[in-house]
């Protein structure tokens, strides 16, 4: 037991200073991360979100941040902002690493889930304050929560999906689906269930269609085919399982209780904070409704990967209803062990590119067809209600979460993948006494220490060296602590660092009120220089409507004191709307207006036009 307790503490440790290191030695700043942290400091002030302050998300993460810093007693600082994403990060991790655990009772099995969940959500340091952070920790949670199927278990389960449902909407969909798929999957036999069974198909057919329809003559035709192999053969699986329950199961009743519960409270504090229905009601469904047309990344599935999966599922179909599967062969439980500790090598052994290419193509993809696997039952038996209700919940999340990645294959693929690796694991403890009886070496093994732990022993040092070769690699790359104004925490490459200085440096001399194209919020935070107002989103010029824009223009022409950073690169990435940029008045002003006086490593700053101060360049020791 000790040594299990060293094992444990050790992964721990580890996983703390992988999270630490990542974080202070980020290979890039993302605009996203400046962008989130404006707004929270807007909201923070007073004002409201939507009519005062642009934002994408939902107002839950709004109310979340507001608590933990002000609990924390936290400033509004690339710092502050990092280590509350680091909390979230660890906690996510080890709310994966309980989940296993509750399972299957092995701490070494649940020590490399915690750290495989770690190196698989390394891409929150790539844009920490990303309200993905809080989505991590509910959709773990949920997972947690679902070992246990009790009425208040079950309502807490629906007041995450609401969460979820005013953070991103999509995911709260997609989280609600999963727990209305299990509900479904565990009501007793009759007509209901029947019923119920056949509506969710033809939502699983509709679903990714609907939601990719504008793209499925593009890129969007092999991810939406995977989004409906998976969600179809989910619910197959869970309606064929054999379930042993004694007591009438009334899931969705306690789910829809607690979801309703939870949209109330939160309705009632954006009330109290002053938004408007109709200001909720656009932030939360009819502004999220535009994002396809803002920005996205294509998700590409090959027409070899989307026949890879047709394959893989009918193989799994071939399982179920093959005649023999209740014969009592063990190696349908050997398979599913296999696949699992498959699906944890893919992850582990996958690496992330620090640049963001213009599509994603992930070969993993194929592998979802693979998810009714861990419905499969030991030796032909029934599964309990207990057994059986966190399985197909973390199945049927892993197959919904997947289609979050729709239209932004970023780092929603690693986010939403976190049930997907769950569900890895759980697969590699249910099969895994199987897999050890079959071989007589293995045996002893079974016999002395359990299989489930041994694989967990084996687990460990494998995610630990790739974490660990990580952590050497960004350790050797120069890097020196940042001075820049709450910042202190950053070892950034030292150009990069002159670079921001210099910038920074110029703007406080100079400067009253700072605005950027695209947003590119750091440079107000490091030098002080406020915005004109809250419409500060890093891709404005298609995201922000002409009449925010038209605000934040009268600004910036009434103040001579006025810049504005603009980077040319950027502004190609985040897209520029039809007809080309100079059909937005406040773009047109910025690049005909205003004249350039200062331009460095592909930034530019540009003043007002009625400035009549000189422009006072610092230089490096920062004296005039």
């Amino acid at each position: 037991m000790l040594a299990r307790a060293g094992f444990v503490l050790a992964a721990l440790l580890l996983t703390l200073y992988f999270g630490r290191i990542l974080l202070t030695r980020p290979p890039f700043l993302s605009d996203d991360e400046s962008y989130l942290l404006l707004s929270l400091k807007h909201y923070f002030a007073g004002e409201h979100l939507y009519t005062q302050v642009t934002s994408q998300y939902g107002p839950f993460y709004y109310i979340v941040q507001k608590a933990v810093f002000g609990l924390l007693r936290l400033p509004l600082t690339y710092d502050a902002g990092r280590l509350v994403a680091y909390i979230y990060w660890i906690l996510s991790s080890v709310f994966g690493g309980l989940f296993i655990y509750r399972l299957s009772k092995s701490m070494t099995l649940a020590s490399a889930a915690c750290l495989a969940t770690m190196w698989l959500e390394r891409v929150l340091s790539f844009e920490p304050n990303h309200p993905e952070e809080v989505v991590l920790v509910l959709l773990t949670a949920g997972c947690l929560v679902s070992v246990n199927p009790s009425p208040v278990a079950l309502m807490l389960l629906g007041a995450i999906g609401a969460a979820l449902v005013f953070t991103k909407i999509n995911i709260g969909i997609l989280f609600l689906a999963a727990a209305l798929i299990a509900s479904v999957c565990v009501l007793p036999a009759g007509r209901l269930r029947n019923i119920g069974g056949k509506v969710l198909i033809v939502a699983m057919v509709a679903g990714p269609l609907v939601l990719m329809h504008h793209f499925l003559s593009a890129w969007a035709r092999g991810f939406c085919l995977m989004g409906i192999l998976a969600g179809v053969s989910v619910v197959l699986a869970g309606m064929r399982a054999e379930v042993f329950s004694p007591e009438r199961m009334r899931a969705l009743q306690y789910i829809a209780v607690g979801a309703l519960a939870a949209a109330i409270l939160i309705v009632l504090e954006t009330t109290v904070e002053g938004l408007p229905l109709n200001g909720l009601l656009y932030g939360v469904v009819l502004g999220p409704l535009h994002h396809p047309d803002v920005f996205s990344i294509p998700f590409v599935v090959t027409k070899e990967m989307a026949l890879l999966a047709v394959l893989l599922s009918l193989g799994v179909a071939g399982l179920y209803w093959f005649p023999g599967r209740r014969s009592g062969r063990s190696w349908i439980g050997a398979l599913k062990c296999l696949v699992g500790i498959l699906v944890v090598g893919i992850w582990v052994q996958r690496n992330i590119d620090y640049t963001i290419p213009p599509s994603f193509s992930f070969a993993f993809a194929p592998a979802y067809a693979l998810l009714p696997v861990v419905l499969l039952p030991k030796m032909g038996a029934r599964w309990t209600l207990s057994e059986f209700f966190p399985r197909i919940f973390v199945m049927a999340l892993a197959a919904t979460q997947m289609l979050q990645s729709f239209p932004v294959a970023g780092s929603q693929v690693n986010i939403g993948a976190a049930p997907f690796l769950l569900w890895a694991f759980v697969c590699t403890h249910d099969g895994a006494d199987e897999l050890f009886d079959l071989f007589p070496i293995t045996k002893k093994v079974h016999r002395r220490i359990g299989a489930t732990s041994f694989i967990g022993v084996m687990l460990v040092p494998i995610i630990a060296v790739k974490m660990v070769r990580t952590e050497i690699r960004l350790q050797r790359k120069p890097t020196i602590a940042s001075s820049l104004a709450g910042s202190t925490s950053l070892h950034l490459p030292p150009d990069q660092e002159m670079e921001f200085e210099a910038i920074t440096r110029d703007v406080q001399t100079n400067c009253q009120i700072l605005f950027t194209m695209p947003g590119m919020g750091q440079f107000n935070f490091w030098s002080g220089v406020p915005t004109p107002d809250g419409f500060n989103t890093d891709a404005w010029m298609k995201g922000v409507p002409l009449e925010q824009q038209q605000h934040t223009l009268q600004i910036l022409q009434n103040n001579p004191s006025a810049c504005v950073i603009y980077r040319p690169l950027m502004v190609t990435v985040w897209g520029v709307p039809e007809g080309g940029i100079d059909t937005l008045p406040l773009a047109h002003y910025i690049l005909h207006d205003m004249p350039t006086v200062f331009a460095r490593g592909g930034y530019e700053i540009r003043v007002s036009p009625d400035r009549r101060a000189p422009w006072v360049e610092r230089s490096p020791a920062g004296t005039p």
